[in-house]
């Protein structure tokens, strides 16, 4: 393990008594969840959420304003359209 991860691993471990009942049940699903991931997935998820923080917050509010006012029907074209892209580019 990477010192860094190390290092983070730790603070989650201190914190994670301290944690409500609901918080530590959702730390043990988000965990379960990363882990069921295969390495190609997580590092595609890593690098989607470093891409995310270059994002600046105004354009990520209003683009999450104007996907909540599409119908169902456009939503799920474009989560269609998205996995299509996903799976041409790998």
């Amino acid at each position: 393990m990477l010192p860094d991860s190390r290092k983070k691993w730790m603070q989650v471990a201190n914190i994670y008594p301290k944690m409500s009942a609901q918080d530590q049940d959702r730390l043990q699903s988000r965990m379960t969840s990363w882990s069921n991931l295969s390495q190609k997935e997580q590092r595609l998820a890593r690098e989607n959420y470093l891409a995310s923080l270059k994002f600046p917050a105004e354009k990520k509010a209003e683009a999450w304003t104007a996907y909540q006012k599409l119908s169902d029907e456009q939503k799920k074209k474009l989560a269609d359209l998205e996995a299509k892209k996903k799976t041409d580019s790998h």
